[in-house]
C-alpha cells in the first residue's frame, strides 16, 4: 500500500496535517534554513508518498530469484525525543515543537534494519491460489549509546502515529508502500542496474506474517497508523488507506542488536522483483551514560616483526591509537574509550617507509564495556637487511702439520624472516652474505655444517653456531668460529665389485685392502686375521650358481679357511667368512682377494643390481694376539646392471 494524500481521499484529519506540517518543518532544519515561519507543505499527487515520510522509511529491495534483500537506511529520523535527548531529531531545541504530537519514526540515524533467512515458498504453498508467500527475518539494530528504544508514546504525551496498544512496550514496523520493481539495464548506485516502480499496486501485498508481536491482542491485522477512521473495512477502488499490517520488538531495546521477527509477503508468480517501504515507530529515553570499550588487536609485518609508531584510526568518531613495541601475546595497539554500537572501520596510516597500509579492519560496535580484540593485523613490508661475516681459527692436532681447506663446508643464517640464507665456505672460512632482520632485536643465528673429516668445534655441542644481534643496514654483524682439526681417521677398505656376465652366470668378488691404515699398537704393515660381513644380491634375478672351474658356488683361494654361510640365501643374503694366521697386501697389488661367489642369471632384465655390505667383523693379528678391528673396516659397495 502506498502512503499519501490522494486528491480522491475525502477526509483528512488535523493530526496527519501536523505531521506533514512537521516533515516539512524537518527537512528545513536539516537543510540549514533559519525561517522563523516556514511555508506550508506542498501535498504531492498520487502515487508520490509525503517526502518526509519518505525519508523516514527504509527501502527493502527483495529480489526473489536471488533469494537477497538489499536496504537503503532512512535518511531521517522523525522524532522528538532525538531533539529533547539533544542527539538530532528536529535539529535545533527551539525547532522542536513546544506542543501536540511528538513524532516517533526512526530513522537510519537512530536504527539498522538487517535481513536474513529468505524463504519463497512454492505457488498456492501457504498462499492463496496463484500466489507465493515470501518471508525473511528482520532484526532491529540500536545505534544510539546510552539510548533505549521504547514503545512510541513512552516519552511522550502524544505519539504519532498511534500505536495500536499505548501499555505493550514494543517497537513497531510496519510496511506502509509496496511496489513492483524492474530491472533495465542501467547503472545506478554503483550496480548494473536501474530500480524502476511499476504502478500495480496489486502484485505484493503485506501477509500475514506481519503478526504483530503474534498474541491475540496485538495480531499485527490493518492498524490506523495515520489518518483513516475504520480499518475494518477494504478500501473502495480508487481511495487510498493509511491502514498497515505491523510488526511488533520486544522492547526495551538496548544498545546493540535487538530482537528478530519473521515478516511475509503474498506475490503473483510473475513478481521476481519488489520493493518495500517500512516505517519504524518507537520512542526514546536515556539509558545512561554511553558505553565504552577497548579495542585491541596486534600490528606487525612479516618482513619486519613488531610495528611501532603506527597511528590507527576507528571510523565513524575519530578512536585514535599508536603502536608500540609489546609483542605477543600481548596487543601493541590499544584503542581506549571507543564507544558506539554500530559497526565501524580500523585503518593504518603512518607506516614505515616500504610498507603498505592493509585494507580496512572491520571493528564491532560496543555493547558492552569488554574488551574488543580483533585479529591480527598483518602489514606488507620491504624487508630490512645488513651484512653478516664469519671467520675461522683453526688449531691443529694430533700431528697434523697444514690446516685442511674449509671449502666444502657450508653456512646456514637463520632469523625471524623468511627462509635461512645459505652458502659455502672459503678455504680459510670466511664468508658473508646479506641477511634480513627484524627490529628492533636484529638477531639471527649463525650454524656450519660439512667440517672436514678430523675437525670438529671448540665449545660447541651438534652443528658448529654462533648468535649475533644488533644487525642493521648501517651496523654489520661479525661471527667467529674457533675448530680443532686432527688428521683424519684412516680405515681397512673392504670392497664388493661384479664380473662381467658370461654363459648366464655372473661373478660378485669381494677384496680388501690393508695398506689404508696402520694400526698405532703394531708397527709393522698390519696382517689379516679373520673376517666375515653379510652382502647383499638381487634375488629375483640371482641365485647360487657354480664357478666354472671349481664347481664352487663360492671360493677363497689363499686362506686357511674360507665358507659362505646361505642361511638367508632365499633373501637374497650370503655371508662369506675367511680366516688365516695373518696375509698382508702385497705390492703392487694392494688388495688382497677375499674371495668370490658365482651366481645363475635367471628372468629379463635390464635389473640395476647392489651388492651392500654390512654386519663386518674383523680381527688383525697383534703380536701374538689379535685386535678388534670392527669400526675401522668401510664397505665400498659395488652397483652393476643385469641384462
Amino acid at each position: 500500500m502506498s502512503y499519501s494524500v490522494f486528491p480522491r481521499r475525502e477526509v483528512r484529519s488535523r493530526a496527519f496535517a501536523a505531521f506533514v506540517a512537521a516533515a516539512a518543518v524537518s527537512l528545513a532544519a536539516c537543510s540549514g534554513g533559519e525561517s522563523a515561519a516556514p511555508a506550508g507543505p506542498t501535498l504531492p499527487g498520487d502515487p508520490t508518498p509525503t517526502p518526509g515520510v519518505s525519508q523516514a522509511a527504509f527501502i527493502l529491495d527483495v529480489n526473489v530469484g536471488k533469494r537477497e534483500v538489499k536496504i537503503t537506511p532512512a535518511t531521517q529520523s522523525l522524532s522528538a525525543s532525538l531533539t529533547r535527548l539533544g542527539i538530532g531529531g528536529f535539529g535545533r531545541t527551539d525547532k522542536a515543537p513546544a506542543s501536540g504530537p511528538s513524532y516517533n519514526l526512526l530513522g537510519g540515524d537512530v536504527v539498522d534494519i538487517q535481513a536474513s533467512n529468505f524463504n519463497p515458498g512454492a505457488v498456492g504453498v501457504n498462499a492463496p491460489p496463484g500466489k507465493i508467500r515470501v518471508t525473511f527475518d528482520v532484526t532491529l539494530i540500536n545505534k544510539l549509546n546510552g539510548i533505549e528504544l521504547i514503545r512510541p508514546g513512552g516519552n511522550s504525551l502524544q505519539p504519532f502515529p498511534t500505536p495500536p496498544s499505548t501499555t505493550a512496550n514494543l517497537v513497531y514496523a510496519f510496511p506502509f508502500r509496496d511496489v513492483v520493481t524492474t530491472t533495465t539495464g542501467g547503472v545506478s548506485n554503483g550496480e548494473n542496474e536501474v530500480i524502476v516502480e511499476l504502478p500495480n499496486r496489486g502484485a505484493v501485498a503485506p501477509s500475514d506474517d506481519w503478526n504483530g508481536d503474534g498474541s491475540t491482542g496485538i495480531p499485527g491485522t490493518a492498524w490506523n497508523w495515520f489518518n483513516d477512521t475504520d480499518c475494518s473495512a477494504t478500501p473502495a477502488t480508487g481511495t487510498a488507506s493509511d491502514c498497515y499490517r505491523y510488526e511488533g520488538f520486544a522492547a526495551p531495546i538496548g544498545t546493540g542488536v535487538g530482537p528478530t521477527r519473521n515478516v511475509g509477503y503474498i506475490i503473483d508468480p510473475t513478481v521476481s522483483r519488489f520493493r518495500t517501504y517500512i516505517l519504524v515507530a518507537a520512542d526514546l529515553r536515556n539509558a545512561g551514560p554511553a558505553v565504552a570499550a577497548a579495542v585491541k588487536t596486534r600490528v606487525s609485518s612479516p618482513q619486519r616483526g613488531v610495528l611501532t609508531g603506527v597511528t590507527a584510526t576507528i571510523n565513524p568518531g575519530g578512536f585514535i591509537g599508536t603502536t608500540d613495541g609489546t609483542a605477543a601475546p600481548g596487543y601493541n595497539l590499544t584503542i581506549a574509550n571507543v564507544t558506539g554500537a554500530s559497526p565501524k572501520s580500523l585503518t593504518l596510516s603512518n607506516l614505515p617507509s616500504g610498507c603498505t597500509a592493509p585494507a580496512a579492519v572491520t571493528v564491532p560496535g560496543t555493547t558492552s564495556t569488554a574488551d574488543i580484540i580483533l585479529p591480527d593485523i598483518s602489514v606488507t613490508c620491504t624487508a630490512l637487511s645488513g651484512t653478516v661475516s664469519g671467520s675461522f681459527t683453526v688449531n691443529l692436532t694430533g700431528g697434523l702439520s697444514t690446516a685442511p681447506s674449509l671449502a666444502g663446508a657450508t653456512y646456514s643464517i637463520t632469523n625471524a624472516v623468511g627462509a635461512a640464507v645459505t652458502g659455502s665456505l672459503a678455504a680459510n672460512g670466511a664468508f658473508s652474505a646479506t641477511v634480513p632482520y627484524l627490529a628492533p632485536s636484529g638477531a639471527g643465528t649463525v650454524s656450519i655444517a660439512g667440517l672436514p673429516a678430523g675437525c670438529t668445534p671448540n665449545g660447541f655441542s651438534g652443528p658448529t653456531a654462533a648468535a649475533y644481534t644488533g644487525l642493521t643496514s648501517a651496523a654489520p654483524q661479525a661471527v667467529s668460529f674457533t675448530i680443532s682439526c686432527a688428521p683424519p681417521p684412516s680405515f681397512y677398505q673392504l670392497y664388493s665389485s661384479w664380473g662381467a656376465p658370461s654363459g648366464g652366470t655372473i661373478q660378485l668378488v669381494f677384496e680388501i685392502d690393508m695398506t689404508t691404515r696402520n694400526d698405532p699398537t703394531d708397527p709393522q704393515p698390519d696382517s689379516l686375521q679373520t673376517l666375515q660381513f653379510d652382502a647383499t644380491f638381487p634375488v629375483a634375478r640371482l641365485s647360487a650358481g657354480a664357478d666354472p672351474l671349481t664347481g664352487n658356488f663360492c671360493d677363497f683361494p689363499g686362506w686357511s679357511v674360507g665358507s659362505v654361510g646361505v642361511s638367508q640365501l632365499a633373501s637374497g643374503i650370503i655371508t662369506p667368512g675367511v680366516v688365516s694366521p695373518g696375509r698382508r697386501n702385497v705390492n703392487p697389488t694392494p688388495r688382497l682377494r677375499v674371495g668370490q661367489c658365482t651366481f645363475n642369471i635367471t628372468g629379463t632384465g635390464p635389473t640395476p643390481a647392489t651388492s651392500t655390505i654390512t654386519n663386518i667383523q674383523a680381527n688383525i693379528k697383534n703380536g701374538t694376539g689379535s685386535l678388534n678391528v670392527n669400526s675401522f673396516v668401510q664397505a665400498n659397495n659395488g652397483s652393476t646392471t643385469i641384462p
